[in-house]
């Protein structure tokens, strides 16, 4: 197992480049002057030319590229450009909401997925399969602003149960987390359902039942523990859409996550900002996968991932 992980963590060291290669490629990649843009077109040659200093785009590329993953190992993302303050400090404690926001949502997914997929593949064509089924539909064709507007219209305006926005107590967290889990739920439910099934044939589980064992324990011990490994795949990946995606989660409920800093970084031609963000979703999103690797190992050690 140890050997495994230390394989499947050297394996990552490519793509983490490729990562930060992508990352430093923004601001090379800006039309025109880089500088310019991100000063604006009032800013004399002065202001200028000390912006290319700081940015260090007056050295060759390779020379730039090097002292950027130099400072990426020390944790140093750069500096505003709009308010001089480190990158890391404007993104760290904002990152930390993201990560809580989709953190919840993946709660959400997981736990109304896995069981609506397995109460669908239990009752295969019944009204609770067909149910299921139809709300991973509805779950699907939603956009998630849409949803939080509703959710947020019924529960804070008209019941007056829950705040309509902030970040912090449970009472805060209950609607984003519902909004942002939905669609991933309704994936979640569909992969599950169908996983599900295809175990359920197999001759182990005819024979479990054959043996008398109850039918509980053929579900959540024999079929769901092999079925789970193609689930696990979308549970990573809806966990990495939901840090990517927060941004109109926590515009609707007016959360200070990461995404609104993109946003805002955006609009004010922060590209340093904008950069800095990009790695840390990027590096979480690589770090996530290869939890997930890790997972499959342990659900099926007869799994390697070369």
């Amino acid at each position: 197992m140890y050997i495994f992980i230390i394989r499947r963590f050297l394996q990552l060291i490519p793509v983490i480049i490729g990562v930060t290669l992508v990352a430093f490629l923004i601001i090379q990649l800006i039309p025109g002057d880089a500088a310019q843009v991100m000063a604006g077109e009032a800013a004399s040659e002065e202001q200028l030319e000390q912006m290319r200093e700081n940015l260090g785009l007056n050295e060759p590329l390779y020379v730039q590229y090097g002292t950027f993953l130099a400072d990426l190992v020390r944790l140093d993302l750069g500096q505003s450009v709009r308010t001089d303050q480190p990158v890391m400090e404007l993104v760290a404690p904002r990152f930390w909401i993201t990560l809580e926001l989709a953190f919840w949502g993946l709660v959400v997914a997981v736990v109304v997925g896995l069981l609506g997929g397995i109460l669908a593949a239990t009752k295969q064509n019944s009204y609770r399969d067909l149910g299921t089924m139809m709300f991973a539909v509805i779950g699907l064709s939603m956009p998630n602003f849409w949803l939080g507007l509703m959710l947020m219209y019924l529960f804070s305006i008209e019941l007056g149960w829950l705040p309509t926005s902030g970040w912090g107590d449970w009472q805060q967290i209950f609607l984003p987390a519902i909004t942002m889990g939905t669609a991933g739920a309704a994936i979640i439910a569909r992969m599950t359902r169908s996983a599900m099934l295809e175990v359920l044939g197999e001759d182990y589980v005819r024979t479990a039942r054959a043996k008398g064992v109850k039918e509980r324990l053929v579900i959540y011990k024999h079929a769901l523990r092999n079925a789970l490994i193609p689930v696990v795949t979308v549970i990573g990946l809806q966990f990495g859409y939901f840090l990517s995606g927060a941004v109109l989660t926590e515009s609707v409920f007016s959360i200070n996550g990461l995404g609104r800093l993109v946003v805002d970084a955006i609009s004010q031609r922060d590209f340093p900002v904008v950069q800095g963000t990009v790695i840390v979703l990027a590096l979480t999103f690589v770090l996530t996968n290869f939890i997930v690797d890790i997972l499959y190992r342990v659900l099926n050690k007869r799994i390697e991932i070369n």
